[in-house]
């Protein structure tokens, strides 16, 4: 994976290992508001703490003497956009979001919700414990790991997909929202997938 800059939040996030792994070939880590308590736990020292810093203790500040600190007030945006936002403006290209799942439903949805709206201005991968999700809006191609299972959900309205390398192949087929897409499997090792007419959800479990 090319440079990218990490976002941490407060919702579930991947092993303590898997999570300092991704911090290591890092540019830049940012934690949005909560997302500290995670670092810090981890021994992460993040460079930046956005949003409205309402979930940061005397003693988390303490660890952040030499962290530069964004207030953000701002209450028609979650902490998590607020991140996104703040390495918009910084130019990054690839944005790797932990911790935005899980907890609860509203925010979960919400959290995904924003891959769309900001998928195009830089590459975002959102990754849980579970797996990573990412938006697909013309042509995606990675290589795959035999087995490795893999939902493809339209987001917003049907969208015709074709799809190589997987065992349920799609062939310039519609699906449709809630329709089926679900628990596909990798078979080759590389997947190439291409969409027509809409945006598609990519959700490759570990």
């Amino acid at each position: 994976m090319d440079k990218y800059a990490v976002i941490i939040a407060n919702g579930e996030v991947p092993s303590p290992s898997k999570v300092r792994g991704i911090v290591r070939r890092a540019l830049k880590v940012v934690c949005a508001n909560g997302g500290v308590r995670h670092a810090l736990q981890m021994g992460v020292q993040p460079d930046i703490v956005i949003g409205d810093l309402d979930s940061l203790t005397p003693g988390m500040l303490r660890h952040l003497r030499h962290t530069k600190i964004v207030t953000s007030e701002n209450q028609n945006q979650t902490d998590l956009e607020k991140a996104i936002r703040y390495l918009l403006k910084e130019r990054a290209k690839r944005i790797v979001i932990l911790g935005a799942t899980g907890k609860r439903i509203d925010q979960t949805l919400a959290n995904v919700a924003l891959l769309a709206k900001y998928q195009g201005r830089a590459d975002l991968t959102l990754i849980d414990p579970t797996g990573e999700i990412q938006i697909i809006q013309s042509r995606m191609a990675f290589q795959g790991k035999r087995g490795t299972t893999v939902s493809l959900l339209p987001l917003g309205g049907a969208v015709r997909v074709t799809t190589k390398g997987l065992r349920y192949a799609l062939k310039n087929e519609i699906l449709e929202f809630g329709s089926r897409g679900v628990s596909n499997e990798v078979i080759g090792s590389t997947v190439e997938i291409r969409v027509r007419g809409g945006k598609l959800l990519l959700i490759k479990l570990f």
